[in-house]
């Protein structure tokens, strides 16, 4: 049953990044990206990512910059070398790097940007995100675990009730004997 659920919550989560993809390209610099992966790997004006591939946003990518918004720029693959220097210089934050001055200008560009057909208010998170399909399959397994751990307590529960009526019949039982006569 787990492997069936994260199975069905990767798929989901697969699609709708995919739903949710586009270029992304701000203000005459393209970003670029592995090709397989969609990694990013560094940003060039706009002419062609060659050998790498367009970066495409999605909603998965979108929540992590707007979460990391204040990690410094040569702190992940977008920094360092030529890139940075196209995208401003070495002191500049994620998001700045990215194209952006502030959350909400970086929140309302790819809310603009998304895809026609997806259909989610915010852009990002993703609604299928990979750590809710692992917290409702832990769920499930821990329930599951409660459930199968009840059955010995509830056994001993039998057992005590089985000595309890024979401690209460030898109890209640009339005397064949009666000491008073």
């Amino acid at each position: 049953r787990q492997a069936a659920g994260i199975l069905y919550g990767s798929f989901t989560l697969s699609n709708e990044m995919e739903e949710s993809a586009f270029e992304y390209a701000v203000d005459g610099i393209r970003y670029c990206a592995y090709d397989g992966d969609n990694t990013p790997a560094g940003a060039t004006p706009n002419t062609s990512c060659a050998p790498l591939v367009p970066f495409e946003m999605n909603c998965n990518w979108a929540e992590l910059f707007g979460t990391a918004a204040s990690t410094p720029l040569d702190a992940t693959p977008l920094g360092g070398g030529e890139s940075s220097a196209q995208l401003g210089g070495p002191n500049l934050t994620l998001l700045e790097g990215m194209g952006f001055e502030s959350v909400g200008a970086f929140n309302a560009y790819v809310v603009a940007s998304s895809p026609p057909g997806y259909d989610n208010d915010g852009y990002y998170p993703c609604r299928m995100a990979a750590k809710l399909v692992l917290i409702a399959i832990l769920a499930m397994m821990m329930a599951g675990e409660g459930f199968s751990l009840s059955g010995p307590p509830a056994q001993l529960l039998v057992v005590a009730k089985q000595a309890a009526a024979d401690v209460l019949s030898i109890i209640s039982r009339v005397p064949a004997i009666d000491s008073f006569s």
